[in-house]
């Protein structure tokens, strides 16, 4: 099974990714079912985090990775 780094996937959940990155994301992903769900659930997680960053102005400092961890973690 292909390892990711956790910190560039989280800088692709933010659109700080270019193309080569992309293409490395894509193809942990795609290369086994529980990347997949992995990668979907950590989406949906990043996507919940801001819309509580946006409706929050006070905390657009917030690390969206440390709480997409605290939560995978409260899970396990």
């Amino acid at each position: 099974m292909k390892k990711i780094d956790y910190i560039l996937l989280s800088r692709h959940f933010h659109g700080e990714t270019n193309e080569t990155e992309n293409q490395q994301i894509f193809s942990w992903r795609d290369s086994n079912s529980i990347n997949r769900r992995t990668y979907e659930r950590l989406f949906k997680l990043c996507l919940e985090e801001r819309k509580v960053v946006v409706n929050q102005d006070d905390l657009e400092e917030i690390d969206c990775w440390g709480t997409i961890l605290s939560k995978i973690l409260a899970e396990s």
